[in-house]
This record gives structure tokens, C-alpha cells and sequence, in this order.
């Protein structure tokens, strides 16, 4: 290969590293704006959702916590516990999730995540908008800051999305 072609190729490496390096500045920064957007419109949903409910708030000592069941159907356990709620309506929901199975083995037991005092009612004319926006956005930013988590740790931050979303739960938190 002779030199100029070397050194052609060689300058190409550093202009893409270069620009390599420019594009993951880009990214952080954009990353950074859609955070503080996410956080703006999880603010935002907040701000409306009280508004339309009239947030009732909770007593100050409500804490999220684990009861134990061996039904791991958590749809019957939901419905078997709450009868006057139109299930054709509402989507179930974990306090706790599923997937802290998966993220932190052993921590909570199946029994404990699929029982009743850890299932949710989300309406479904606003599960997109709760449960698979802000709650999800809340959940994200709790598995980034707790690489491993306590069960204590679990329960503490599903009472704060209680304390959060849970005036708009079927039936209300």
C-alpha cells in the first residue's frame, strides 16, 4: 500500500473518531434534554391528573407491602378481591414489577409479587398515559440508581408511585 493511501485511511480514522466522539456529546446532551422533557411531562401529568381527580392524598403513614399467595394468577387474584371492578376495563398492575424477578433474583418471591397487597387497577383509558409512560419512566430511573435493590427499597419507591398515580388506580390507592 503506498503512503498516500496510508495516510488517507488514517486521517479517515481520526475524523470518524473525532466524530465519533462529537456524536456521544450529541447523544449525552440530547439524552439530557429528553430527561428533563420525561421529567416535565411526568410533572405535567401529575399536575393534570390531580386537577381532573381532585388528588385525595393519603394518610401519611401508607407504606406499599407484600402480602403471600399461591395463585399466581394475579388477574383472578384481582378481580376475586376487588368484584366490583370492570375488569373488561382495567389492566393489572404490579406495584412492585414482574420484572424485579429478573433485575434481583431472590429479593421478592412470586408469592409475594403476585398478591394482592402489591396488584394495581389502572383504568384503561389511562393506562398508556400511567402505567406505561410515567410509571414505566419511574421504574427506568429506579433500576439506573439501584443496580441492586432491598426489598425494603421496593416497597419504598411503590409507595411513592402510589402516592403519585394511586387516586387514579381502580379502586385508588
Amino acid at each position: 500500500m503506498n503512503r498516500k493511501v496510508w495516510d488517507d485511511i488514517m486521517e479517515a480514522f481520526v475524523k470518524g473518531f473525532r466524530n465519533m466522539g462529537d456524536g456521544v456529546g450529541g447523544q449525552l446532551r440530547r439524552q439530557g434534554r429528553r430527561t428533563a422533557r420525561n421529567a416535565d411531562d411526568i410533572d405535567a401529568t401529575d399536575r393534570a391528573a390531580s386537577a381532573l381527580t381532585g388528588n385525595p392524598g393519603r394518610a401519611p403513614d401508607y407504606r406499599a407491602t407484600f402480602g403471600n399467595t399461591s395463585d399466581h394468577n394475579y388477574r383472578n387474584t384481582f378481580s376475586s378481591a376487588n368484584p366490583d371492578v370492570d375488569m373488561s376495563e382495567t389492566v393489572v398492575h404490579h406495584a412492585v414489577e414482574r420484572q424485579v424477578s429478573r433485575r434481583y433474583p431472590g429479593v421478592v418471591s412470586q408469592d409475594e409479587l403476585h398478591s394482592i397487597e402489591n396488584l394495581r387497577g389502572i383504568p384503561r383509558d389511562v393506562n398508556n398515559t400511567v402505567h406505561l409512560s410515567a410509571i414505566r419512566k419511574e421504574w427506568n430511573r429506579f433500576y439506573r440508581t439501584h443496580p441492586a435493590a432491598t426489598q425494603q427499597e421496593l416497597l419504598d419507591f411503590a409507595t411513592e408511585i402510589d402516592k403519585k398515580f394511586g387516586h387514579l388506580f381502580n379502586p385508588p390507592v
